[in-house]
């Protein structure tokens, strides 16, 4: 049970990382990639697998999709200096970000130009790991009722 506290608070920070003045919605990152313009202009949290090693930076749904360059599959982000700063220590993990959200129609200077991608985040206020694929956080929590996983 404590571990399920844990994971509800985990999952619940980055909507306190906005300022108070900005409503933050919880969106999944298939959602966003789905109807892009549902979403536009809204600040929101979301998960997503970081590729920021590349010309241009993507926040994708899975490893794989990164792996395979699934550009479908993903959403732009114009990386904070703290972004690039941390670049080692966050890229190619999955993140906990929070952002104001630009449909395709109104994406970020230069960014509209992607195929196939249909939106990505500005004014990234919080980007902070919550997976290493290398380190699974399910695998921290063997045992638990709720997720019922167990080491390999």
């Amino acid at each position: 049970m404590r571990s399920l506290k844990l994971i509800v608070v985990l999952c619940l920070l980055p909507v306190f990382a906005a300022s108070r003045d900005e409503q933050v919605s919880q969106v999944s990152l298939l959602q966003l990639i789905a109807t892009p313009s549902r979403f536009d202009g809204r600040v929101i949290g979301t998960f997503g697998f970081l590729a920021l090693g590349r010309e241009t930076p993507l926040l994708y749904l899975h490893k794989e999709d990164s792996e395979n360059v699934l550009i479908p599959n993903a959403i732009w982000l114009e990386p904070t200096g703290e972004m690039r700063r941390d670049a080692a220590e966050i890229t190619l993990k999955y993140v906990s970000i929070v952002g104001t959200f630009r449909a395709f129609e109104s994406g970020a200077k230069g960014h509209n130009k992607i195929e196939g991608v249909g939106g990505g985040l500005t004014n990234i206020k919080s980007c902070t790991v919550w997976s290493d694929p290398d380190h699974p956080l399910a695998h921290r929590y063997e045992g638990t009722d709720r997720l019922k996983l167990k080491k390999r």
